[in-house]
């Protein structure tokens, strides 16, 4: 009887045992946002610029109701601390360097800048084009950081027309990937 009874004992035992499991890690939520997230895929950057330009704005009105539309834009990029420009930025958002290399670019992502008054933090997917150069197989273009460049205030009816010139910075990172 007492083997039977060690027996019962032991087969409960190896139950208990093979119920339990065990302890999972807890997952937590990731709350980095889609730009945050894309941000770490894009590795160490190839080049870092400081970018310093103005940006002019026309109070427009449309089926849209009035809002401030890009008209201008006028981007220098340079080493930090210098004033020689070895790229620009047009409006169409393309880069062009001296050398004759030149990026066409699009927006792939975006985040709000840290004030109302500042542009938005955007990473650009880039496409090579022109000579060979400076600019050559870059694939991503991240400007963030930027300070200024947004209008502050809503466009009023008795604007509509008028231009605003806003000058902003901002940093410029440039990736190969």
């Amino acid at each position: 009887m007492q083997s039977l009874r060690l027996a019962v004992l032991a087969l409960a035992a190896l139950l208990a045992v093979g119920c339990s499991s065990p302890p999972q890690p807890i997952h937590r939520r990731d709350t980095r946002s889609a730009f945050e997230i894309a941000l770490l895929r894009l590795g160490k950057p190839a080049l870092t610029l400081a970018g310093t330009g103005k940006l002019t704005y026309v109070c427009t009105r449309d089926a849209k109701g009035r809002y401030w539309r890009l008209a201008e834009s006028d981007v220098t990029l340079s080493q930090p601390g210098s004033r020689r420009a070895i790229v620009r930025q047009r409006q169409d958002f393309s880069f062009v360097s001296p050398d004759g290399s030149m990026l066409t670019s699009r927006i792939e992502l975006w985040q709000s800048g840290a004030t109302t008054g500042d542009l938005k933090s955007v990473l650009f997917k880039t496409r090579s084009r022109g000579s060979r150069g400076r600019l050559t197989g870059i694939q991503h273009v991240l400007r963030d950081e930027a300070q200024g460049g947004q209008p502050q205030t809503l466009c009023s009816p008795i604007q509509v027309g008028h231009r605003r010139v806003i000058p902003f910075t901002a940093r410029y990172r440039f990736y190969r990937n």
